[in-house]
């Protein structure tokens, strides 16, 4: 969950690309201030594994995050339950040795 926007975006697409090698599926929760010309970069990656679901996203509010976070913890319980889900911030990335957590994973 997070805010992309042009300062953002090569982080987000370094992150997608980290995963792509070892995800069957990669979904992004997006903040509804992200910048619609830096989400476009994601969905020009036409990769048919990723979806991208907006989050409306109150910064006045305290409870947000939490809000936020119970709302992609339900969504992966409606469409993922019993699947490994690994959860990245807009700054973390997989390293090269990723493999290792996916093949114990198998």
């Amino acid at each position: 969950m997070g805010k992309i926007t042009e300062d953002t975006i090569d982080m987000s697409l370094l992150r997608i690309k980290s995963v792509m090698e070892f995800a069957d599926t990669i979904t992004i929760f997006f903040d509804s201030r992200s910048d619609i010309n830096s989400l476009k970069k994601i969905d020009d990656m036409n990769d048919e594994r990723i979806t991208m679901v907006r989050q409306i996203y109150e910064t006045n509010s305290k409870e947000d995050n939490g809000r936020c976070r119970n709302n992609y913890l339900e969504y992966l319980k409606r469409n993922y339950m019993g699947e490994f889900a690994l959860i990245l911030d807009l700054d973390e990335i997989v390293g090269e040795n990723a493999y290792k957590l996916f093949e114990a994973m198998k």
